[in-house]
C-alpha cells in the first residue's frame, strides 16, 4: 500500500485507484502457502465468524497498472518475503 501511495503522489494522479492485486485468496490458500514454506502441515480449526464477513473481494486494478504502470506483488511473493525476513530476524536473535 505504501509503494502505491508514493507512486500515486509522485505521478500527480488523482481520483480513486483500487489498490488490490486483482486476485483473491482463501484462508486455505494462505495456509497452503505457509505449509509449503515451513515444510509442515498446519492444524486448522474452523469456527463460525462472530461477525458478518465478506466472502470474497477482488479489486479491479486496471487503472493502477494503466496510469501508474504498477503491478502489485501477489500474495505468494509477499508471504515468501515475510518468511525470509522472519528467518533473518531469528538468525540474528531478534525474535
Amino acid at each position: 500500500m505504501a509503494r502505491i501511495a508514493v507512486k500515486g503522489a509522485e505521478s500527480g494522479l488523482s481520483g480513486i485507484v483500487n489498490a488490490g492485486t486483482g486476485h483473491s485468496y482463501s484462508f486455505n490458500d494462505l495456509m497452503s502457502l505457509f505449509e509449503k514454506l515451513i515444510g509442515k502441515k498446519i492444524r486448522k480449526k474452523y469456527v463460525p465468524s462472530p461477525i458478518p464477513t465478506v466472502k470474497e473481494t477482488r479489486a479491479d486494478t486496471s487503472r493502477l497498472l494503466r496510469q501508474l504502470n504498477f503491478r502489485p506483488r501477489l500474495l505468494p511473493e509477499v508471504v515468501q518475503i515475510m518468511h525470509q525476513r522472519v528467518l533473518e530476524l531469528r538468525e540474528k536473535g531478534d525474535i
